[in-house]
């Protein structure tokens, strides 16, 4: 083992200074690969499986509206008191479904908070410098449902909607500096989904990180920065 050591540094010190920053470029680049698959990639997982649970559960709620929608249209030419029933069972689950969504929401970070979260861990951050803010466009992940819906009675089940709340933040700083911040949110008692992640090196060791993120919420509310 010493011994293809001892020939491996040779080998460097007989490369001229040009040849040893690009040997130490590609292992610099190695080091990044690396503690991003140990580090980052868990976290984006997350993110994965957040989003694949909500539009489970928005399928879910689209096949009982529809359902609802059928059964008041034959209510409507003179069905009988088996498909009322049937319509408040529905009506029923779909409250249930509503509460479910509610509940899975309740721990992820409130739109106006995130802003003033995201700063004040970047500002417990050592050497990480806050280059721009920004909020993206609201949009609208499970739309409201036609006036109709409220001939069943209970217009805020009815009516009840998912908006997606994104933010974009730009950092300037080294890669452990960055590591350090992502933990730090990781930890935070809310949550909140990684949307993109861009680490471009602009000069060593200092680099420009781009961050996107968002929350869902059941307000279309966006507290401007």
């Amino acid at each position: 083992m010493n011994e293809h050591i001892v020939a491996m540094q040779q080998k460097i010190d007989a490369l001229n200074q040009r040849e040893r920053v690009l040997v130490l470029l590609t292992a610099i680049v190695f080091l990044l690969m690396i503690l991003q698959v140990a580090l980052l990639d868990p976290l984006l997982s997350k993110r994965e499986q957040l989003n694949s649970s909500i539009k489970s559960i928005n399928a879910e709620m689209q096949q009982k509206n529809n359902e609802k929608m059928i059964l008041e249209a034959q209510l409507t030419a003179g069905i009988n008191r088996d498909k009322i029933k049937r319509r408040n069972q529905l009506k029923s689950q779909r409250d249930q479904l509503n509460q479910k969504i509610e509940q899975s929401l309740v721990a992820m970070i409130p739109p106006r908070l995130m802003p003033e979260v995201l700063e004040r861990v970047l500002a417990e951050t050592k050497g990480l410098k806050l280059l721009s803010i920004e909020n993206k466009p609201v949009v609208a992940m499970v739309r409201q449902k036609p006036a109709m819906e409220a001939a069943g009675g209970n217009t805020a089940a009815g009516n009840q909607a998912l908006y997606n709340h994104g933010f974009v933040l730009r950092l300037k700083g080294n890669y452990m500096e960055a590591i350090t911040y992502f933990e730090k949110l990781s930890q935070l008692p809310w949550r909140f989904q990684w949307d993109d992640l861009r680490y471009r090196v602009e000069q060593y060791p200092n680099a420009i990180i781009t961050l996107e993120v968002h929350t869902v919420s059941m307000a279309e509310e966006w507290i401007g920065v």
